[in-house]
């Protein structure tokens, strides 16, 4: 090789590996809140398709709306307000870019503004529409929802809310630093009177167990569903009484237990043989 040939192949050495093409990872970043960051991942490749690992041939990174989402050498992208922006990284005069969608949200608004449940276990839908620092309605990726009594009403990740028990509560859905609310109310239904079956239960020693069921019912007789019942032992040393009236004997002798519901109760004679 000739001494101009060994110049011309240092040149070229010098110069580094020749990039033909750019790719942008992801390809689109949503940012939904001030200051969330996301990072990008520029590629150079060569005339082959081929990535380029030379860790000189490093990217020049720039934004389409600095004042929507900046971006730093590292391809870090910081998001400032609602808006588009076009992240290019760029090796030279070769280009390739991606999207970075920053929606920060400013208000919510869940409707309706208030529900009434008449009954344990009914259930109502609530929405929200959530509006961005811009005044543009948009469809949140996440939403908290929660109940500020959870023993009255609950809700679900979906804004279903249900009835627990008798009693008012402020349904909330926040998103990022925005947040709205909803008020459900839940009745107990009318009904005439509570019943208490079986009547007598006889248990046979400490320790044994049976089951107790009430029913709220109307003037008819007929049943009314989702009234909520409590039970209370009237002596708890002889028998005691779970919450779904399950009575356990505790010593020899009688009690009576009841079913109470929206002020009316009904009860039952238990019995320990020994």
């Amino acid at each position: 090789m000739n001494r101009m040939s060994c110049l011309v192949a240092l040149a070229l050495a010098a110069c580094g590996p020749t990039v033909k093409s750019v790719t942008v990872e992801p390809q689109r970043a949503v940012l939904d809140a001030k200051n969330a960051t996301a990072t990008f991942k520029a590629t150079a490749k060569d005339d082959a398709g081929r990535p380029i690992t030379d860790a000189k041939v490093m990217p020049t990174w720039t934004s389409s709306a600095p004042l929507v989402a900046s971006v730093d050498a590292a391809g870090k992208v910081t998001a400032l307000k609602s808006g588009e922006a076009v992240i290019t990284a760029a090796f030279g005069e070769v280009k390739g870019s991606a999207k970075a969608s920053v929606s920060i949200p400013a208000s919510a608004t869940v409707s309706p503004s208030s529900v009434e449940l008449a009954g344990v276990g009914k259930t109502a839908a609530l929405a929200v529409k959530v509006a961005d620092d811009s005044g543009k309605e948009y469809a949140a990726p996440r939403v908290t929802w929660a109940s500020s009594d959870p023993r009255v009403a609950t809700v679900s990740d979906k804004g279903v809310v249900t009835a627990v028990g008798a009693g008012a509560v402020t349904i909330s859905a926040a998103v990022g630093q925005a947040r709205g609310e909803s008020r459900a109310v839940v009745r107990l239904p009318q009904f005439a009177k509570l019943q208490v079956k079986p009547a007598r239960v006889a248990l046979a020693r400490a320790g044994a167990t049976g089951k107790l069921a009430a029913s709220a019912l109307d003037r008819r007789g007929k049943p009314v569903q989702g009234v909520p019942v409590s039970w209370r032992s009237a002596n708890e040393r002889i028998v005691r009484v779970e919450a779904d009236g399950t009575v356990t004997a505790v010593k020899k002798g009688k009690a009576r237990v009841s079913a109470i519901a929206g002020g009316k109760s009904a009860s039952a004679e238990v019995t320990v043989k020994r």
